[in-house]
């Protein structure tokens, strides 16, 4: 799915989707060469249930409808006239006496269907008997003959090459491919009489002598099978409990490489040279997928990520529910895979016979670990671990992330430490390159004085920097809190032309063409205040300081590393080690993925909560607003060292006084007229 299409989902009414916008992005994906189940669209939203099913059904109706038009000849005789009840009455499919759909089965030259056994946005997989030997197969089908898209085409034929490629007995194989005599491309595949992996997992839940071992040991096998393709630099991206399937025996089959991407210098040349997956789009299906698929940053997608997914998969298969709140939109899933913890296997978790309970649930939550870096190094790591607990061994624990010594703390304007931060974050080997920043492209409006406003939507966030990690501060406790309404954010720092704009005042002599996109600084918190109330005045809305909460919401834009945006400090704005100790004009920097410039340094950031070590213990749009003699700073400035500009660093000044690296942006509160 398309980053900037995220936000389709969302309406004036709160966040939810319509039943006509979701149909409609369904049909205009699928026509874009996406694939797109019913089944990925059904879970993504419960809430128009069971209207969503029917209008699907439509749509499937239709598209047959007019991939039948493309191979029909010219019309001999007229069509009969349709009275108008028939007109106006719905559209559904023809079914047998006892209200069954009929579903119109491909010709299939040698082989007889039988059934057909899953539908999805671009293939249709069919249950049939292979004339010459009688065996069953499954053979999947991408309809539309010469009409088909490029990219679904594509797709199609790579999965057959790869299916190729991999000969392994817990992958299912290629046996044969080829045309209808319509023109429609056929994958013929062995059947696998099997259930589904969640299927599966929730009877042997109900077995207090077999859980979960029955469930590991099918996990240890798949993941084994999963560790086949990451040999071959196949990474599958659509790992989910319907794409295993578990015989009777008990082994399960890996199905479904059409969104498998190619990796590493073992996989053919051919291949290396597709690229299908455009920058921002999103990869897999939703709730499985990691969260760099989800971010759309497809740059950091690897082996890492079918880790993830599999663990998200035992997740499910242990607790009987997925790691993370599955309702709400699209987006704000996503949120919650990019943002949101997984909860504890304490509240959810049965009986379980001979493993020790406490370290599976630490592999497990390893293996869901938001940043690839804290996860298993492969799946074969992932299923050594599991294979340890089965055999009542210890697991060792994870090693600890490669960072650097606690920078020596400091306030804001601490110029004497310049040099040295430059030096030593120049210097660090644990710096990562820099990815391209994918932006989700958020309403925008600008007001009278000039100043570009993006409307955030409501949803749940973290503040704060995890216990273990080296750059934290003790005012920094990681909590997650919710969002509960929109609101208007500036998208820089207010400008020292815009502050002229409004409060009057002369630019400095000798002032560059530059100097009126210098963020405005040297303003005390109450000075701040002023100028939002005083825009206000004009009658144009409510303007304020942000909280400490929105700004970190906005700030993070769905991230969870010290730097938003590529993660990278020096891409994402200005600091002592890169600013050559002074300001710079607003924009020059990287924008995180919601599109909000220099909330990294630059001007450290007035915000309206007045400072206490320990942030307001309420969840819900949390604010410290008692009159106290110091206030919250947040973002850093081009005189601190790096650290001080991470998106959980915190910082104070008294509320009368301001430095000349302290600015401030804006907020105003969402309404029905802007500006």
């Amino acid at each position: 799915m398309k980053a900037q299409d995220l936000l389709q989902f969302e309406t004036s009414n709160g966040g939810a989707a319509t039943l006509a916008q979701v149909v409609a992005d369904v049909c205009a994906r699928r026509t874009g060469g996406e694939i797109v189940t019913d089944t990925d669209v059904i879970a993504a939203h419960p809430e128009l249930m069971p209207q969503l099913a029917e209008e699907l059904k439509d749509l499937l109706m239709l598209e047959q409808a007019y991939r039948a038009a493309q191979k029909a000849g010219p019309i001999e005789e007229p069509l009969p006239l349709v009275a108008p009840s028939e007109i106006d009455a719905p559209i559904r499919p023809p079914s047998d006496a006892s209200g069954t759909p009929l579903v119109t089965l491909p010709a299939l030259p040698g082989f007889t269907p039988l059934r057909e056994m899953t539908t999805g946005g671009q293939a249709a997989v069919y249950q049939a008997v292979q004339q010459s030997t009688g065996k069953k197969v499954a053979i999947k089908v991408l309809p539309g003959g010469p009409f088909v898209n490029a990219i679904a085409r594509t797709r199609f034929d790579r999965e057959a090459d790869i299916l190729a490629q991999l000969d392994h007995p817990n992958i299912v194989s290629i046996l044969d491919r080829g045309q209808t005599p319509d023109g429609s491309f056929y994958l013929v595949m062995p059947y696998i009489d099997g259930e589904a992996l969640d299927t599966y997992s929730t009877r042997c839940r109900q077995d207090d002598l077999h859980f979960p071992r029955d469930v590991l040991t099918v996990f240890i096998k798949a993941a084994r099978a999963v560790q086949e393709a990451h040999t071959l630099g196949i990474v599958h991206r659509d790992l989910k409990p319907s794409n295993v399937l578990v015989d009777a025996r008990g082994e399960p089959h890996l199905l479904d490489f059409g969104l498998a991407r190619l990796e590493t210098a073992l996989a053919p040349a051919d291949w290396r040279t597709q690229t299908l997956t455009a920058s921002g789009q999103v990869v897999g299906s939703l709730p499985w997928t990691s969260p760099e698929q989800a971010s759309g940053r497809s740059a950091k997608v690897d082996i890492r990520s079918d880790v993830y997914s599999l663990g998200a998969c035992l997740y499910e298969s242990l607790t009987g529910r997925l790691p993370y709140p599955a309702l709400g939109t699209m987006k704000e899933m996503m949120d919650h895979i990019i943002s949101s913890p997984p909860i504890p296997f304490g509240r959810t978790k049965g009986r379980m016979v001979d493993v020790d309970a406490e370290a599976l649930e630490r592999v497990v939550m390893r293996a869901l670990a938001k940043s690839p870096d804290d996860r298993h190094a492969s799946v074969l790591a992932f299923a050594s671990d599991l294979e340890a607990l089965l055999a009542g061994q210890t697991v060792a624990a994870p090693p600890r992330s490669i960072v650097p010594k606690r920078w020596i703390s400091a306030s804001f304007g601490a110029a004497a430490l310049l040099a040295v931060a430059g030096t030593l974050w120049h210097t660090q080997p644990w710096r990562t390159p820099a990815l391209p920043v994918v932006v989700y492209e958020l309403p925008s409006k600008m007001n009278t004085i000039g100043v570009t406003m993006l409307r955030v939507s409501p949803g749940p966030g973290r503040i704060g920097t995890p216990d273990n990690a080296a750059e934290r501060n003790d005012d920094e406790r990681l909590h997650y809190i919710r969002i509960t309404k929109p609101f208007w954010l500036s998208q820089f720092e207010v400008t020292r032309g815009q502050y002229r704009a409004l409060m009057g005042g002369k630019p400095p002599a000798g002032a560059g063409d530059d100097e009126a996109n210098l963020p405005i600084t040297g303003l005390s918190w109450t000075n701040a205040v002023a100028f939002c109330e005083k825009l206000s005045a004009q009658g144009n809305g409510h303007y304020r300081l942000p909280t400490e909460a929105e700004w970190e919401y906005a700030c993070r834009a769905g991230t969870s590393a010290a730097w938003s945006g590529d993660g990278e400090p020096d891409h994402m704005g200005w600091h002592g080690g890169n600013s050559n100790n002074q300001l710079h004009p607003v924009g020059k920097k990287n924008n995180n993925h919601w599109g909000f410039c220099d909330m990294h340094g630059n001007a450290a950031e007035w915000c309206q909560d007045g400072y206490n070590a320990i942030y307001p213990s309420n969840e819900a749009d949390p604010v410290f607003r008692e009159d106290v003699h110091e206030y919250v700073i947040r973002g850093g400035s081009f005189a601190t060292p790096v650290r001080e500009t991470r998106s959980g660093a915190r910082g104070k000044a008294l509320k009368d006084s301001g430095g000349g690296d302290v600015g401030f942006r804006i907020v105003r509160d969402v309404d029905e007229q802007f500006p």
